[in-house]
């Protein structure tokens, strides 16, 4: 820990960067420790220069994108956490092909796709963060995903190098620690009328079932094909369980709600209790699909 937190100090110099940054406010559920230096670059060139320098020091780096699909660990991370909030744009090909930054709010891209009437993303209403978090995490629903549009995927790795790919090969650079610049999709030209309320009826559903209003991370458990996390947990009797102030949605099950001071140990303890509790009841094992730092 003080050889990483050396680390830290020697990075410390570099302009526009922050020690100690809180992560609390810059994550969905509000629960986070800080970040030991954070940044956010305001271009690729930036950002290539930031994850070389990092990689330099030997400094571990955190990707931050909408900071919706993520839980923090109290104590905070001894990384460099990067903010690709700066890396935003939309360039609108035609056709329905366009190219987006890793940092575009994803809401926004949704709506302006519908005003033009080009179908595709509408499996992507109601789902907040950003565009290069949902290409990372694969987001949609039933109605499909932001996969089966992707064209190509424009990554960074830490040595500073470009690579321009598809899907196919996305999920192993990712593991290799390679960073999401921008997305390339193709999309179905339409009427945008139509594409519009589809788009406003699938919203409307996730408003109607999900518990908005205090925050949390989303889904906090992956659903084991052909089951639903949500249902096996509402089986199981486990709406309405806590730990401290984290609690487990009477609307849906599979969200973790923050209801007022939760902290990361509270949303770690309440997630095992139903891992623990759903696979005594029903047999089976569930993965947590939100990410947590620590």
């Amino acid at each position: 820990m003080i050889e990483r937190r050396s680390r830290v100090l020697e990075a410390a110099c570099w302009s526009g960067a922050e020690r100690d940054r809180p992560l609390d406010k810059k994550t969905s559920f509000r629960i986070g420790g800080p970040a030991a230096l954070f940044i956010e670059p305001a271009g690729l060139g930036e950002l290539r220069q930031r994850i070389e320098d990092a990689h330099r020091v030997g400094l571990p780096v955190k990707i931050l994108g909408g900071g919706t699909n993520l839980l923090v660990a109290d104590e905070g991370v001894e990384a460099l956490v990067v903010s690709m909030r700066g890396l935003r744009g939309v360039d609108w090909r035609g056709r329905g092909v366009l190219t987006v930054a890793a940092g575009e709010s994803l809401p926004a891209l949704v709506r302006a796709c519908a005003r033009r009437g080009w179908a595709g993303f509408e499996c992507l209403g109601g789902i907040p963060g950003t565009v290069g978090g949902a290409v990372a995490m694969r987001s949609g629903g039933s109605k499909g995903d932001c996969w089966e549009h992707l064209v190509s995927v424009m990554t960074l790795d830490a040595r500073g190098d470009v690579h321009i790919d598809g899907s196919g090969s996305l999920l192993e650079r990712l593991d290799q620690g390679q960073v999401i610049v921008s997305a390339t999709f193709e999309l179905v030209p339409g009427e945008p009328e139509s594409v519009r309320l589809s788009l406003e009826e699938l919203i409307a559903y996730r408003d109607a079932t999900q518990p908005l209003s205090l925050p949390s991370a989303g889904c906090m458990f992956r659903n084991p094909v052909p089951e639903c996390a949500g249902r096996l947990i509402d089986r199981s009797g486990l709406k309405g369980s806590r730990s401290g102030a984290a609690i487990v949605s009477t609307q849906h099950a599979n969200f973790i709600i923050n209801s007022g001071a939760a902290s990361a140990r509270d949303v770690i303890a309440l997630a095992e209790h139903v891992q623990r509790t759903v696979r005594e009841q029903t047999g089976v094992v569930l993965e947590r699909e939100v990410t947590f730092w620590a």
